[in-house]
């Protein structure tokens, strides 16, 4: 039987860690478009009284739908995750 809890020094008694996956930022540059949120280009013409004019548009990324990151998988988009070393108890 303890006559004590120990807190544990990890987590300083909370239970919760910063994820290791993405750095506690919650997300990770897209893989797809480098973090840009674009992923190439299309060309579109344009009608003008001096004429058609072609110009490249750029297209949004379809794995971050344009945002450039995704949502670290481990966290779920929180920052936080459950302690490695006392389990989420905050103490042992």
């Amino acid at each position: 039987m303890r006559d004590r809890e120990i807190i544990c020094g990890h987590c300083s008694g909370s239970g919760a860690a910063t994820c290791h996956s993405c750095s506690g930022s919650g997300h990770w540059d897209c893989g797809s478009c480098a973090g840009t949120g674009y992923r190439g280009t299309m060309k579109t013409q344009i009608e003008s009284s001096y004429g058609t004019t072609y110009v490249k548009v750029p297209q949004p990324c379809g794995s971050c739908g344009g945002s450039g990151r995704v949502e670290c998988r481990k966290c779920g988009g929180s920052p936080l995750t459950t302690c490695r070393k006392c389990g989420g108890n905050g103490s042992f």
